[in-house]
């Protein structure tokens, strides 16, 4: 089974395409086996991150530390922050005239998330082996990150502009960036007024 993931993902890498394609047909409408990889890819995620947190302060990330002292609530963040993804996926992309489903869009970030989990055992190894080399596996692994995302929505909604694709990814991130600031700003508002 390992070895056929692997092929499965240096497909993708190579052919986004008739990668994300085989993952949709395995995955199907099946609900359960869903929320099944949903629930496996946020653990083993988590115990990664947590891993290489262990190696020292910060090495998962910054503003990780705090999380990887929560495993659990790090594992909810991580099912609620694809599920997200995978909603907007599939809202956007049919505001822009997309065909793909909500089952298909989460199957597409269940798989990009356990892609870039190949690129976390990388960067732990290096961390162990070469530490000067885990910066370039992390680049490597944003540069993967953007380039499969932007694949990903491409082949699931049947969009063939790839800048306008870009473009609309961009905007939706700085629109949630600022809800978002909007939140959180209300929120500490409301903290801070007084009784």
């Amino acid at each position: 089974m390992l070895r056929n993931t692997l092929q499965l993902a240096a497909l993708t890498i190579r052919r986004p395409g008739d990668g994300v394609r085989i993952v949709i047909r395995l995955l199907g409408d099946s609900v359960r086996m869903q929320v099944e990889s949903l629930v496996l890819v946020a653990i083993v995620g988590t115990l990664l991150m947590v891993a290489m947190d262990r190696l020292g302060p910060g090495a998962a990330g910054p503003g990780t530390m705090l999380l990887t002292t929560a495993p659990l609530f790090l594992t909810i963040i991580q099912v609620a922050a694809m599920a997200l993804i995978a909603a907007l996926m599939f809202g956007v992309g049919r505001v822009f005239g997309g065909r793909g489903g909500f089952s298909d869009c989460l199957s597409t970030v269940i798989w990009l998330q356990a892609i870039l989990m190949l690129f976390q055992i990388a960067q732990l190894v290096t961390w162990f082996v070469l530490p000067f080399l885990s910066f370039l596996v992390t680049m490597a692994a944003l540069m993967a990150a953007a380039y499969l995302f932007i694949s990903f929505i491409k082949e699931v909604h049947g969009f063939r502009n790839v800048f306008a694709v870009i473009i609309g990814v961009i905007v939706t991130l700085f629109v949630v960036a600022g809800m978002l600031a909007m939140l959180l700003s209300v929120v500490g508002f409301q903290q801070q007024a007084p009784i």
